[in-house]
């Protein structure tokens, strides 16, 4: 096998939107393989938004979906299950201690002529960074017309962290210690 830095971005962006500290009762590994869950479950998820579009009058009802890639050397890579099963070998080998992430958040909408039609995706940063007993989650957006806050992108993720503990049996010991944005 190649080696390859999987999860960790040499060329992260230095300031961050929105960062988030959560201490946690669980044990870690439970939490990172959460974590890895909740990004899968992300990456397919496809939601009811109310949208702005530019040069349209008023707003319309689309549909938001996520895309979801993790970091791969110098580049990222789309969440399928050849990268989720190289990351949940870090994670049984305890070597995952940063996890840096890119979503785009896209929206599509249906013309006035009955076609699709899609608006500037939304790309944000993610880095999750593992501590003993707490996680860090730090948000950077890096494009687009911030249709979703940082801090919405936050609840999101760590809503998808509790749902996915609750989904292995975990009971989610995860308190919220602070977060800045």
């Amino acid at each position: 096998m190649d080696k390859i830095a999987i999860g960790n971005y040499s060329k992260a962006p230095n300031y961050r939107h929105y960062i988030a500290h959560f201490s946690v009762r669980n044990k870690i590994m439970d939490i990172k393989k959460a974590i890895i869950e909740a990004l899968r479950l992300i990456s397919s998820k496809e939601e009811e938004a109310v949208i702005s579009v530019a040069g349209k009058k008023g707003e319309f009802v689309g549909r938001r979906f996520f895309v979801v890639s993790i970091a791969y050397g110098k580049n990222f890579r789309r969440m399928n299950w050849k990268v989720i099963k190289k990351i949940y070998d870090i994670i049984n080998k305890g070597e995952l201690k940063v996890l840096d992430v890119k979503i785009y958040v896209k929206h599509k909408f249906l013309k006035s002529s009955g076609r699709r039609g899609f608006t500037w995706s939304d790309k944000y940063f993610v880095r999750l960074i593992f501590m003993e007993k707490s996680f860090d989650i730090q948000i950077t957006h890096l494009g687009g017309l911030l249709r979703l806050a940082p801090e919405e992108l936050g609840g999101i993720l760590i809503s998808n962290i509790i749902q996915s503990l609750r989904k292995i049996g975990e009971k989610p010991l995860i308190k919220k210690e602070y977060e800045t944005y």
